[in-house]
């Protein structure tokens, strides 16, 4: 994204709706990438590549938490 990264994106976007859900989806992944993306406050982490039922059943946990 050429005006923020997804860090940020997450924390603006928990910022004005908090109950939004936020799934971080990545392929650049380094020792504290997961960390970070807690701390921004995103729900869910996924490293890239994910199948597609590994996304449902993620999607569906987190349909049933709300």
């Amino acid at each position: 994204m050429p005006e923020m990264n997804g860090l940020d994106a997450t924390k603006k976007t928990k910022k004005i709706s908090p109950d939004t859900v936020v799934i971080i989806q990545t392929a650049y992944v380094q020792e504290h990438t997961e960390y970070q993306s807690y701390e921004a406050g995103c729900d869910a982490f996924l490293e890239k590549p994910v199948s597609l039922s590994k996304l449902l059943k993620l999607v569906d946990e987190l349909l049933i938490k709300k």
